[in-house]
């Protein structure tokens, strides 16, 4: 969770600096600016449009309607051009910011706060199967899918990851949609007594319960839940024994210098440790 977490903060954090730098920008573009024409054989002239807005234009010959031309191309509506002679004042209203440009700048804040939000969802559906498994280390398959909200490839994702922190070894057999530790084949319970009609079983059954036994005397097979009841002892252990491994080379600082200096690099190492 600590990643996303630092994702969704990097996110928010880059989003405001861009909105203020962008709101900064349009409110000091909006201003005019005067100086002096200065004389240097260059012909300029002083382009109004829409908005009130002025526009110094230079052109290489003394062509009004030439200018009208281009500016009207270039600005849309004209209301007035003026040739400027050297030495008068000259008033140049500052450009906005395109919409595009400032789309695109809060693109990568953004896709930050997008990865974040990914990171978060898929670390509690990670948390969700490892509670889910840890209880028994046995599951059916698409029950552990329903309950924590996993795809096949979700399900093959969270059973690398736990093996992975080296606090299970989860086996997928697909072909009887059982989802159990490897290392309780090493450990076997023993069933003293059937629970349907309490006739002596004594019988000895591997702790991975892909073989479930029948009462020799009711032929009722015995309920997985007073097999899970019996191994209670033997998950226990192995869950204490193994825990969870949470260590990460993933770094806050690094992510936000990343952010700060090269939006997209704190993308990519986002999504590497998502």
């Amino acid at each position: 969770m600590q990643v996303a977490r630092a994702l969704l903060t990097a996110g928010a954090g880059l989003t405001v600096v861009y909105l203020v730098a962008i709101f900064a920008y349009l409110a000091t573009g909006s201003r005019q600016s005067d100086t002096l024409v200065p004389d240097d054989g260059i012909i300029r002239y002083e382009v109004k449009t829409g908005g009130g807005k002025t526009h110094i234009v230079e052109h290489p010959t003394d062509d009004p309607a030439g200018v009208l031309e281009e500016t009207t191309r270039r600005f849309g509506e004209v209301t007035s051009v003026v040739r400027l002679e050297p030495g008068q004042i000259m008033s140049q209203t500052g450009q906005p910011v395109s919409p595009v440009v400032a789309f695109a700048a809060l693109l990568f804040p953004m896709a930050l706060l997008g990865v974040g939000f990914y990171a978060r969802e898929r670390t509690l559906r990670l948390q969700k199967f490892e509670q889910f498994i840890s209880r028994t280390l046995t599951a059916d398959s698409k029950s552990a899918q329903a309950a924590c909200g996993l795809s096949d490839s979700g399900l093959d994702d969270a059973i690398s990851r736990m093996n992975t922190a080296g606090c299970m070894q989860l086996t997928w057999d697909k072909r009887t949609h059982r989802v159990y530790d490897r290392r309780l084949t090493d450990h076997t319970i023993v069933v003293q007594h059937c629970p349907s009609c309490n006739e002596a079983v004594n019988m000895r059954v591997i702790a991975d319960l892909q073989t479930v036994p029948e009462c020799k005397s009711c032929m009722n097979v015995i309920d997985r839940h007073t097999l899970d009841q019996l191994k209670a002892e033997v998950v226990e252990n192995l869950v204490r024994d193994n825990p969870i491994e949470t260590d990460t080379d993933f770094s806050v600082g690094v992510l936000l210098a990343l952010a700060l200096l090269f939006p997209p690099g704190a993308i990519f190492y986002g999504l590497r440790h998502a």
